[in-house]
Order: C-alpha cells, then structure tokens, then sequence
C-alpha cells in the first residue's frame, strides 16, 4: 500500500501480520515476533515450545561463510507434521469406535532428498509411517532406511521385472512390500516371478474410481486417469486370480484423487466410492485388508480456508474424521471386517519443513521525478507538452480516470510517432518524463480516494518497483513458473514499519518468467507491499512452504545450480546448524550438461598462451586470466557477496 503522506502514520507488528496473512498460512509455526522479524516454531518432546528468528539464523549462517540464497530446512517441523496427521487419525479412530488402525506411507517423490527419507523413516518409526515409492531408484532409497517391520511400503507406477523381483525379495527379507498393480499386464508379471523365486506375494490394485476430484491435479481422478485399473479390468483381475488359485494374494485397494484436493466435499465422494469398491471385493472372496485412500490432503498456501486452488476449506482433524467415519459405515453396513486405513499424505507433511531465504540485490523504479529546468523545445510534438501541462493543473476538481485515459492516449502516440521517426529520443525521454511524473501524482491521489473506478488500479501496477532477488525461479521454485504455483512471500524482517513500496521480484535469469508476481496476503495481488532498500543493508525475503516437491523438480535454467541448504535445530537453548549441504559450484554446474571442468581450464589456457607467445597479451595478464577462470569454476553460480 503506498502512502504518499510524509510523515508516516503508526506502524505495528499487527499491522505487517494482516499485510502478509502470517497468521492464516503460517500454521502456528511461523510468525512475527516483536522486533519486527519472522521467528520460526516447533514443540520439542520435552514440551517447551522452540522459537528462532530466521534473520538470527542467516546471521550465523553468514559467519559460517554461507550466504543467500539459502534453503532453510526444519526437521522438527517435519516431525511435527507427521505427529499431527498420526494422532488426528489417532484420534479419530478412538472417537468413532472404528475397528482397525492407520498406517500412514510418505509418497518419495515429493521430496527425495536424503535427509527427508531418513528422517521420515526414523521420526515415522513412533506410527509405523512408512513409504510410497513410484521408481526402483525411490525403491533403493527407501530401502535403505526402512527398518521397522511394522512398515509399509508401497509400490506404485510401472514396474519392469527386475523391480518386480526386488520388491518380493524385500519381502521375504521382512519388509511388508506390497507392489500396486497400475496395469492388467503387471499382475501376471508379479506372479511369474513370484513363482520364480518361490515367495508369495501380497498386490495391491489401483481402481479408477468414476467420481472426479476437484483442483489443479483433477486429471489424475475419474475414469480418464492415466493410471490404475477400471472397474471391469478390478473385476476381471479378480476372475484371472479366482482361476488360478492366487486371490488369496490380493490384499489391497488403492486409489488416488490428485494432489492438493481443496475441497473435503470431493474428498468424502471419492472415499464413499472407494470403500465401496473395497467391500465388493471382500464379498468376491479377496482377503483385502488395507485400503490406500492415496494423497491430496491439501495445503492451505494463502491461509484463505476455502475450495480456491491452493487453499483448503477443512482441517486435519476433519478430513481424518471424515475418512474414517465413511469408511467405518459403509463396511459396517456391507458387513465386512474394517481395513487397516492407509494415506500417502506428501505435500501436507513435508510443505512446511522448508523455507528458501534470498536477499535483494537491486532496485528499479519507474518513477521520474519532474525536472525544473527541462523545458519544451519549439518544433516538438503538441503532445509532449500537453503531458507536462496536465502535470502543473492537476487539482481538487479534476477528473484523474480522464486525465489517466487522456494522459495514455498522447504517450502511445508519441512512442509511435518515435517509432516512425518523426520525433527525436530527446522528445520520447521527455515524454516518458512527463507521463511517469504524472502517474506519480495520480496515484498519489488514488490512495488519499474513498472510491476509486477499477480502471485506475492498473495505475499501482504500473507504478511497481521491480526488486532484483538472488535466486532462480526455476531452480528453487518450479512449480511457481511452471503451473503458477503460489507460495507465501514477504519480508523477513523490518516488519515493525511500513512497507510504502510496491514491487515485484525478479531473479537473475533474465527470462520473462523468471519473477514472483502473484502474492498471497490480505487479498492476492500482483505486487507486494516493501519496505525501501537502505544503503549498505541487506534486505531478505522468505518464500515458505517449498518443502513439497521443489527440491527435485528444479531448473538449471542460466545454469543457476542448488542453493546453500542448512538444517536447523535447537540445543541446549543454542541454534544449531547441521547437515550443511554445500551449494553446488560453477563446475558441478556444468558437468551436468557434460562439461568437462578440467578440459575447459585446460583449453582456456591454451588458448591463452598462444596468444601471449604472439605477444598480443603480457604474460601476466594470462596468468591473472586464467587464475580468475579457474576460481570461477570452483565458485558460486549466484551473487557472491564475497567475490
């Protein structure tokens, strides 16, 4: 909100807390503190409630030489989301009397990297909360840390043998595998090689359920899906089993109504479809007993609490309530025994854990200020100085949506008479000059207006400061470029004054899409309430939530490589950093695009010498060359501070 008035008026926390909507999508887990900065939050076991300041945090950060951008990362976060939606199901299962458990799996491919798997497996061991894995390298993985026997995992996608057979030797070492049948060919597969190896197996079956989900992901519900099995392919597995002997192996029920799903409406159809198909399958003869209720369990990025895209209109504890009530009369009423419940609940348990930190490098305004000693030449175009009168009358009585109208009409014909070159670049500077200064004036007024006509909002978009942000889009944020994708954004600090700029961020691809211009506060906009950039200060901003999927759908996009990553925890009342994982180097960079880092220093150099034997160039300055090359290899691909 801009305010042209001098003398600032009164500016609190509270004030920034309804700027930004903290209070909605923080969750109780981030918030601003009373110096004005975002302080992170979690329980500790012993039941003291943990607060950090993330600017504390980059400050250390930065005596440890790692600067921004930086992904922050909080196990303890990631522990306390897997407790709440543990103990909601908990809870909800003692309410309604249901008469089995919860077992919940993490999908890996909402966040593969290895500090989540492991700690997934080692936090998740207090629920037997396993894994959901669609590939055989999220197979290895989650293997690898998957020690309690009470686990399951749970194989999804397309499966050759060679991931058919490790998924039954797991089994036979002890680990509760079940491979999910996506296609009617898998089944025979599975039984081949079960037969093969002399172990019997427990499937899985995916079912295409009729009932279509709601949000962005609906094209992975209804009967189109691309995965799963229909009713009538379900019906002619269960026959093909029946023939030969095996349908004693069939032990769950899987389907899947897309991620993020913002409405517990659609959530509660596709459930009472699902369990129905379940029970049809015990009344076949199938011993079942698992029912895979997939993902969707949504993130409420905007704080709305409503059925928009990225919002939710229902909270944890009543989509568990939901889940099992239906579940629990739909089998009492099919007389069947009730199924262990099984979600694979990504997003809303790893969102949170994560927060990507990046300082402002550079400001660009629009703004020209009115200069009094330009004047109107004799032989320019009327319009340019019809533009600086409307500047020196505008008063109490005009009609700013006219003169804005009138004021737009005479700048583009200018630029078009420029483009034809009738006027002179002298004539198109003052022009822009002219109109930039009025826009200045006019949205002075807008803000001082009760009732202000639509057509002038555009004005503050116009007007808008372009903030140059140490980052990339495609690396740290994908999904925002790529499906549009909204995340929290705001300041981490100075939130105890008023922001009186307006701004979008850029980052430093120089790509079109390559900026934050969506954000989600009191109300979604295309700019973003800042604060003035001070000389000599650093400016940060948080971009939260981005712990589901970001990590592994980036871009190297420019070559802009992994940010700094650090982990966060608290010690004996000291924050402590941990698993520091290094950013990745201009070379790294460029070995994954099949650079080879050595050859390259190695032809510069060559290159280099030759011309200095020409005595084109002074020895010393090759050496200086090809020293700075070599640096720049090892180095950051983002604005080093310290180079």
């Amino acid at each position: 909100m801009y305010h042209p008035n001098p003398t600032p008026s009164p500016w609190s926390v509270q004030d920034s807390r309804r700027v930004y909507g903290i209070h909605r999508w923080g969750r109780g887990l981030f918030r601003i503190n009373e110096k004005g900065e975002v302080a992170v939050s979690w329980d500790e076991s012993d039941g003291r409630r943990i607060e950090v300041s993330l600017i504390d945090i980059l400050e250390k950060a930065h005596q440890e030489s790692i600067h921004a951008p930086l992904l922050i990362r909080f196990p303890k976060i990631l522990q306390e989301r897997l407790q709440v939606l543990n103990e909601g199901f908990a809870e909800a299962i003692e309410d309604l009397d249901y008469g089995n458990v919860y077992r919940g799996v993490f999908p890996v491919k909402v966040n593969q990297q290895h500090q989540v798997v492991r700690d997934i497996a080692e936090f998740g061991k207090r629920w037997h909360h396993g894994f959901e894995v669609g590939s055989k390298a999220e197979l290895v993985a989650a293997l690898g840390y998957l020690e309690d026997p009470e686990s399951f995992l749970i194989c999804n996608g397309y499966k050759d043998r060679a991931f058919v057979r490790l998924t039954l030797l797991a089994r036979a070492a002890g680990h509760r595998v079940i491979p999910v049948v996506e296609r009617p060919r898998e089944l025979k597969v599975i039984l081949e090689e079960a037969d093969k190896l002399g172990i019997e197996p427990e499937v899985g079956m995916r079912v295409r359920l009729s009932t279509v989900g709601k949000g962005y992901w609906v094209e992975s519900s209804g009967e189109q899906s691309l995965f799963g099995l229909s009713v009538v392919q379900i019906y002619e597995a269960v026959e093909f089993l029946r023939r030969e002997n095996r349908l004693d192996c069939l032990k769950l029920l899987h389907f899947h109504q897309g991620s993020q799903l913002p409405d517990i409406q659609s959530i509660r159809e596709s459930v009472t479809e699902a369990v129905h198909v379940y029970a049809g399958l015990v009344r076949e003869g199938a011993p079942m007993g698992i029912l895979n209720l997939g993902g969707g369990l949504a993130v409420d990025y905007d704080g709305s609490r409503t059925s928009e895209t990225y919002s939710r209109n229902y909270e944890v504890d009543e989509y568990c309530h939901a889940i099992v009530d239906i579940v629990k009369r739909v089998t009492d009423e099919a007389d069947v025994p009730a199924p262990v419940l099984m979600t694979e609940s990504g997003r809303a348990t790893a969102a949170h854990y994560s927060l990507l930190a990046l300082n402002i490098l550079d400001v660009n305004t629009p703004e020209h200020p009115a200069y009094p000693d330009l004047e109107i030449e004799d032989g320019w175009n009327e319009n340019v100085s019809a533009l600086a009168e409307m500047a020196d009358s505008l008063d109490e009585d005009s009609s700013l949506l006219a003169i804005y109208h009138d004021a737009t009409f005479r700048r583009d014909a200018i630029h078009q008479a420029f483009a034809l070159g009738q006027v002179s670049l002298r004539e198109r500077a003052a022009t822009d000059q002219f109109f930039w200064h009025l826009l200045t004036l006019l949205r002075q007024r807008i803000a001082e207006a009760n009732d202000v006509p639509d057509a002038l909002r555009e004005i503050e978009d116009r007007m808008a400061d372009i903030y140059y942000g140490n980052f990339s889009v495609f690396q740290s944020l994908p999904d925002n470029w790529a499906i549009e994708q909204q995340f929290p954004v705001m300041p981490l600090h100075r939130l105890h004054e008023e922001p009186t700029r307006h701004a979008l961020i850029a980052d430093l691809t120089c790509d079109c899409d390559g900026k934050l211009d969506c954000f989600l506060g009191k109300k979604k906009s295309r700019r973003l309430p800042v604060h003035e950039l001070r000389e000599g200060e650093d400016y940060y901003f948080g971009v939260f939530l981005v712990g589901a999927y970001q990590e592994t759908l980036s871009d190297m996009h420019n070559l802009f490589g992994d940010t700094h990553a650090i982990s966060i925890d608290v010690v004996d009342d000291r924050v402590e950093m941990s698993r520091h994982v290094p950013a990745d180097s201009v070379g790294e960079v460029l070995s994954f695009v099949e650079f080879d880092p050595a050859r390259l220093v190695e032809r510069v150099e060559t290159v280099a010498q030759e011309r200095a034997k020409e005595g084109r160039i002074a020895q010393e300055t090759i050496e200086q060359f090809v020293a700075d090359y070599r640096s720049a290899i090892e180095g950051y691909t983002y604005f080093d501070h310290t180079s």
